[in-house]
């Protein structure tokens, strides 16, 4: 056993739950695989704004990741309303269009997964 190995951090999303809002089925699985490999001790997900709601006023939710598209309706929005849920939630938008026209943390899909738990590091600190 090599005793000068450096101790590796703790996994980014480490017992945290996850709500996983998004509209299309593979990117929900897709991405709930990555964000469990990433530590989440679960990942919820919601395809519509009601869903996502209802979701928050359930249970514990940790950090958000929200497409900017759910249909018709802007990830901004989502956003809203889930923080009017769970007030000051983490989030973290994605979108398989370049970044967004406005100001918050951000991964392009497909997800690369470096770039995630960057992200995601940042906005939960």
């Amino acid at each position: 056993m090599d005793t000068n190995q450096t101790p590796q951090p703790p996994p980014v999303l480490q017992d945290l739950n996850v709500l996983l809002i998004d509209d299309e089925p593979l990117v929900l699985r897709s991405v709930q695989r990555l964000l469990r490999g990433l530590g989440a001790r679960s990942v919820e997900i919601a395809s519509t704004i009601d869903a996502a709601i209802g979701t928050c006023a359930q249970g514990r939710i940790d950090v958000a990741v929200i497409d900017v598209w759910l249909g018709a309706v802007h990830g901004l929005d989502v956003a809203v309303a889930v923080r009017s849920v769970v007030a000051g939630l983490p989030v973290v938008f994605m979108s398989g269009n370049p970044h967004p026209d406005f100001d918050a943390p951000f991964v392009q899909k497909p997800i690369d997964e470096e770039k995630l738990t960057r992200v995601l590091r940042d906005v939960l600190r």
